[in-house]
């Protein structure tokens, strides 16, 4: 009895390893220096709601983990003062 020799065709791999966001938040003074803002919080929004939030460390550092493919506005702001607002888009790593 002869073996069938075909090759077996797989589905291609699709990734869904969620996304991050990171990055630093600071001000610039007059001399030109960069301050790091700490405790700023930084929201992501979808659709007007709240997809996910983080604030800041000592360094003006965050991340935001399991972000999924997509348009999010993003929003920073420290003491209740809004610092940054924009659309951006997380692409499928």
């Amino acid at each position: 009895m002869a073996q069938d020799t075909k090759p077996v065709r797989k589905a291609p791999h699709v990734s869904a390893v969620p996304s991050a966001l990171f990055g630093r938040v600071v001000y610039a003074t007059a001399q030109g220096e960069q301050v790091p803002i700490p405790n700023a919080a930084v929201t992501l929004k979808q659709q007007g709601s709240v997809a996910a939030a983080s604030r800041t460390d000592g360094d003006g550092i965050f991340r935001i983990g399991g972000l999924r493919q997509g348009s999010y506005a993003l929003l920073i702001t420290a003491d209740g003062v809004e610092i940054a607002k924009r659309e951006i888009r997380i692409n499928a790593s």
